[in-house]
């Protein structure tokens, strides 16, 4: 036997092996029993889950009732999704990409919706298609898919995603990161997709049916569309970029990612001391700040630019940190410091900004005079649990997943009174498809209008 046969025969195998875990029944009460241990370990590591989603208890033993004989992995994976999602917490992580329920996309043994899709307002869109068939093209709104209304799609995903409080904009963004393969994963797994659409900027529905395919084939779909376009290594442009335009320090914080300031050895305190004197050496008086899909990571990225916004002088706590063991630390205030910026700032935010870029966010809400910019950040304003977070693994559907262990609770604000929603921007913006398929960027364009006006 050659070593290619031997190792097509170890590759089928496997895959087969994959199939059969995945197919392989439950019993009822398999399921309830790694419900049950789910349940108790969220109780025990999410710290104060009653706190924002008091029916906990409750919405949990309705999961559980879910639970029935001859169950596949899946399945018991959409109801450990949901018992997740009723932790109102963005930041709880279900599976890993090389796991049973998982590695079917990366070894194309799934075939799964090849669409891309924009969520806006209840409404779903065509981002992309890697289909064999391009004939509905970007922009075209979705209608029903194998005959179930995009309403009712949207509200079986929200019912499995993990995200913060009711912030609409999180479970949007979340579905646009990943729509297919929620798709596959909670709504149903077909081998062929009737569509009902309306074209692009057109008024009759129309109907295609297009095949389920293997990540491998979309794409090879997509890099036929896009052979122009060559993939490049990451830069420290993808962690922040900083410039003074006419007057203007723009300061673009992308990401903050512990791989990145560990890859590019960033260290907080000297990147915003540089920035901050640069800013007082030249006196500039206006300062952008873009957190626009930020989905957070380092919390001194967010808490080492204190010292450089505050107005004054002050005391008090400016965060609380909670571990799931009780153990609470509160973070004061910190000395101002002597370069400081004493201008006006703009903060661009949207459902993309998460986490401590979300906590930055607040920190220039509530000590400078911001103004605020862009749609609903996706964390939860008054608090959130985030921080290192612990692996449950379930005995029988053999998932893991895992909880975060310490909440970061805010002092009351005097600028925002809401209960479990993200920072509102002092200027709501909003998209069409159209802008967003033209790639427009109305935030950027509206900060240009007001510094026209200063």
């Amino acid at each position: 036997m050659t070593i290619f046969s031997k190792s097509f025969l170890i590759a089928g195998i496997f895959l087969l092996f994959n199939c059969l875990a995945n197919a392989q029944g439950y019993s009822r009460q398999q399921i309830i029993d790694d419900l049950s241990y789910l349940k108790s370990r969220m109780e025990l590591f999410h710290p104060k889950i009653h706190l924002y989603n008091p029916e906990f208890n409750t919405k949990a033993e309705s999961v559980l009732r879910e639970a029935r004989d001859n169950m596949t992995r899946l399945e018991g994976f959409q109801l450990v999704s949901k018992l997740a999602s009723l932790g109102n917490e963005g930041h709880y992580g279900l599976g890993e990409w090389h796991d049973s329920v998982h590695m079917g996309f990366l070894n194309n043994t799934y075939r799964y919706l090849p669409l891309g899709i924009y969520v806006l307002d209840g409404r779903i869109y065509v981002k992309s298609n890697v289909s064999n068939d391009t004939t509905m093209q970007k922009g075209a709104e979705i209608h029903s898919i194998n005959g179930l209304p995009a309403t009712a799609i949207l509200d079986r995903l929200r019912a499995c995603l993990p995200t913060d409080g009711e912030i609409p904009g999180s479970f949007y963004n979340r579905l646009t990161q990943g729509f297919s393969w929620l798709y596959y994963f909670y709504v149903e797994q077909p081998e062929t997709f009737e569509i009902a659409y309306t074209p692009y900027r057109e008024t009759t529905r129309r109907t295609i049916t297009i095949d389920a395919l293997t990540r491998r084939r979309q794409m090879e779909n997509q890099s036929n569309e896009k052979q122009d376009e060559a993939p490049g290594g990451q830069t420290i442009d993808d962690l922040y970029t900083f410039e003074i335009q006419d007057g203007t320090g723009w300061l673009n914080l992308k990401s903050f990612s512990w791989q990145l300031v560990e890859q590019f050895k960033v260290d907080a305190k000297k990147l915003y001391g540089g920035i901050f004197k640069e800013l007082y050496e030249k006196s500039i008086q206006t300062l952008v700040i873009d957190l626009r899909d930020n989905y957070g990571g380092r919390n001194e990225l967010a808490e080492d630019m204190l010292p450089f916004i505050l107005k004054q002088n002050q005391k008090g706590i400016y965060r609380t940190s909670i571990s799931w063991r009780g153990k609470k630390q509160e973070l004061k205030l910190p000395k101002r410091h002597k370069q400081a910026f004493n201008g006006k700032i703009y903060v661009l935010v949207n459902a993309g900004t998460f986490s401590s870029a979300a906590s930055l966010a607040r920190y220039l809400r509530e000590y400078t005079d911001a103004i605020i910019i862009g749609s609903e950040a996706c964390s939860r304003f008054e608090g959130f649990v985030a921080g290192s977070k612990q692996a449950v693994n379930l005995p029988n559907l053999n998932i893991r997943v895992f909880i975060p262990r310490y909440l970061s609770l805010f002092p009351p604000s005097s600028k925002q009174q809401t209960s479990n929603r993200g920072l509102m921007p002092d200027h709501l913006i909003s998209y069409s498809i159209d802008e967003l398929l033209e790639n427009v960027d109305k935030e950027r364009a509206y900060v240009e209008d007001l510094l026209k006006q200063d």
